[in-house]
């Protein structure tokens, strides 16, 4: 073989072999980083890989809401807000035989009300709020999510699972945890704010800069 193409030769195997280990090297970061957000976010992943179609538009997600959420800021609850929210939720909870559909409904009012409070913007973007307060609870964030959007299709087992889910989620994001003789006498109390369309809205807070967890 002339020696000239044998040079060619081995320069392109060469050069083909770096591209091979180079894209080895770019397959195994995007897996590593694949696999660290399908940790760090569980469900919430999984659900996202569902929604976008592909785990790389899943990736691009979520990472595109962790900068979101860098640039926001949040309000902590004070202990008057707290104290609402805990009188809200035990009411529901005890009327929740009673009227499952409707406790639901609420529920998602009072899930809305407490994100709207502590500074997620969901009176102007409900989903955009939904997927920056993930960044924060990614492991709540499926139940906050069902409860605001009524996911539950009539079915009072899902409706038990989300409520005890938000129940959950209001322990670790607004430091609520309640028992039922927390109930008001009424649950009108909830619209007393706002009317009948939702509950009493929490007060505004100074904003205090709350950097996202992780």
């Amino acid at each position: 073989m002339d020696p000239q193409i044998q040079q060619i030769l081995l320069i392109v195997a060469a050069a083909v072999i770096v591209l091979l280990v180079i894209a080895l090297i770019v397959a195994a970061r995007r897996h590593k980083q694949r696999e660290q957000l399908r940790e760090r976010y569980g469900d919430e992943y999984d659900r996202t890989v569902a929604a976008r179609g592909s785990k790389r538009a899943a990736v691009r997600d979520l990472r595109e809401r962790e900068e979101l959420r860098s640039a926001l800021s949040l309000r902590d609850l004070n202990d008057a807000d707290r104290d609402l929210i805990r009188r809200h939720m035990a009411t529901l909870q005890y009327r929740f035989v009673e009227d499952p559909a409707d406790v639901m409904l609420q529920t998602g009012r009072v899930a809305t009300e407490v994100l709207r409070a502590q500074g997620y913007p969901v009176a102007e973007d409900r989903d955009r709020a939904l997927r920056l307060f993930s960044v924060d609870h990614p492991s709540d964030a499926g139940a906050m999510r069902a409860a605001i959007e009524g996911d539950h299709h009539g079915d009072v087992t899902r409706m038990r699972d989300t409520f005890l889910g938000v129940r959950r989620a209001l322990q670790d994001v607004a430091e609520v945890s309640y028992v039922l003789g927390d109930a008001t006498d009424s649950p009108a109390e909830l619209g007393a704010g706002r009317g009948s369309d939702g509950p009493e809205a929490l007060p505004e807070r100074r904003t205090t800069e709350r950097p996202a967890e992780g």
